[in-house]
């Protein structure tokens, strides 16, 4: 059991886990901001800021959530593609809004793979939970029993068994189930 429980995975390795894929994530919605400004700037100087412009959806990106970032670059790749005619001659290319697709996509793994390594977190701290539990019960266990055995003979090895919380306190041992 003890084992068991010293090989679970801590915390810390989880929360690190989960670090990597958020600085992932993060990475990918920053390049889809840096990649729509471009886009936004042909938009504006071919619609001006109203009209055509507006169904693009540029406004507030800064305050968008990831799913919301990843959702408005794909529109702007939908809405570029229908417009992009009317956009080349500003600079815009079928290649700049393919970047901007393939970020999309990778911003919604990468939203997804953030959800499964704090799903997987909570899984393995809740199997953590029940492992360090069942130690502790069977600990108990075979601290009542020793208890039990010294109880009137031996005042040092009775305290053997005596268990103690955090703060040095005695934890108080269950007794033993009677048969």
């Amino acid at each position: 059991m003890i084992e068991s429980f010293n090989n679970s995975n801590t915390d810390q390795e989880l929360q690190g886990a989960l670090n990597v894929e958020v600085i992932q994530k993060d990475g990918f919605a920053d390049s889809i901001r840096k990649a729509i400004r471009p886009i936004r700037n042909m938009a504006e100087l071919a619609f001006g800021t109203n009209g055509k412009y507006k169904i693009f959806g540029f406004d507030d990106m800064s305050l968008l959530s990831d799913s919301d970032l990843q959702r408005t670059a794909k529109r702007i790749v939908r809405v570029g593609n229908n417009l992009l005619t009317d956009l080349q001659p500003k600079g815009l290319t079928a290649a700049q809004l393919t970047t901007l697709e393939t970020l999309a996509t990778d911003l919604d793994k990468a939203i997804d793979k953030v959800g499964a390594a704090n799903e997987n977190r909570d899984l393995q701290t809740q199997e953590r939970i029940t492992l360090g539990n069942t130690l502790w019960a069977e600990m108990s266990t075979l601290a009542s029993i020793g208890q039990s055995l010294y109880a009137d003979t031996n005042e040092a090895k009775y305290n053997d068994y005596v268990l103690s919380g955090g703060s040095g306190t005695p934890v108080p041992t269950p007794p033993l189930p009677t048969v």
